[in-house]
């Protein structure tokens, strides 16, 4: 099987996957294909053609989980076994889910729990985990590679390549910096909020908020502070079946987006709205929400 790394777009479309080959099978992992839901949902994701996508992004029922593209490739390993050899492996970018979720359907990496439970760690509790601190540092280089190979060197007890422990520091620093901030958050019922003056990791904060269900960190819009940019990720604390979908953040911002567990209003240019007046927009819905399910 061979590997092919596209660029990282917002929107992928199903045609520029095809264009990677004119006949071969391919399997796109960790990227959101628009309209794959169209296809027939299969173990590990969706097919669709000779497409098949080991993503968790989809907007299924199925994909509102505490889920990653990881946990699907190991699924769909074990019950159907590796692509065809003719395949084309694709991906867009090397984040921990990325890099695993791929290594399991190339066979590089075995179909093993640990491998998922790294990535739920990287993609929605951000709690401390070597695999998935390790994978994350590393992707901004954009090499699978790289990160194979300081992965398979982790495994073994070795040391990794001086950029991958460099890459390990940073990471440390970014949890230690996320730490000191999370001291300082607000708090309205189960709703966790703040304010920030610069834009900060908020990947580790589910796991430094662990009586959070809804966590909520604004920034001011560079250049124009007028603005903030909202940033919300459900908490280790949501109850079972709750999704920020429920929570109809549009309703007062229509600029937000994101999927079932996390997303902000940053690429549409943020809100004028304070974080305050945003909190009681977020309470006065989730209040109804609870109410339609009593």
């Amino acid at each position: 099987m061979e590997l092919v790394l596209l660029p990282n777009e917002n929107l992928v479309q199903r045609i520029s996957v095809e264009k990677v080959h004119p006949t071969a099978p391919l399997v796109a992992c960790d990227f959101y294909i628009a309209g794959i839901e169209a296809g027939q949902e299969v173990p590990g994701g969706f097919q669709l053609g000779r497409i098949l996508n080991i993503d968790h992004h989809a907007a299924s029922a199925s994909m509102a989980r505490t889920v990653s593209s990881t946990n699907l490739a190991i699924d769909r390993v074990r019950q159907c076994g590796l692509p065809a050899p003719e395949s084309r492996v694709v991906i867009t970018h090397t984040d921990c889910d990325s890099v695993l979720s791929t290594a399991i359907m190339l066979g590089r990496v075995p179909p093993e729990d640990i491998f998922g439970e790294a990535a739920i760690a990287a993609d929605h509790t951000g709690a401390e985990n070597p695999i998935a601190d390790l994978l994350q540092g590393l992707q901004p280089h954009r090499d699978f590679e790289l990160s194979l190979r300081n992965l398979t060197l982790l495994l073994q007890g070795s040391p990794v390549d001086l950029l991958a422990e460099e890459a390990l520091n940073e990471r440390q620093r970014k949890r230690e910096q996320a730490s000191h901030v999370a001291a300082r958050f607000q708090q309205e019922g189960s709703l966790f909020y703040l304010a920030l003056e610069e834009d900060t990791d908020s990947e580790f904060f589910p796991s430094l908020l662990p009586d959070a269900a809804l966590i909520l960190v604004a920034m001011p819009k560079p250049h124009d502070s007028r603005y903030s940019y909202m940033k919300l990720r459900l908490g280790t604390r949501a109850e079972s079946g709750f999704s920020i979908n429920d929570l109809n953040v549009n309703s007062f911002d229509p600029g937000y987006g994101g999927r079932w567990n996390a997303g902000s209003n940053k690429r549409n240019g943020g809100t004028l709205m304070t974080i305050e007046h945003y909190v009681e927009a977020l309470s006065r819905n989730l209040e109804c929400w609870q109410t339609a399910q009593a």
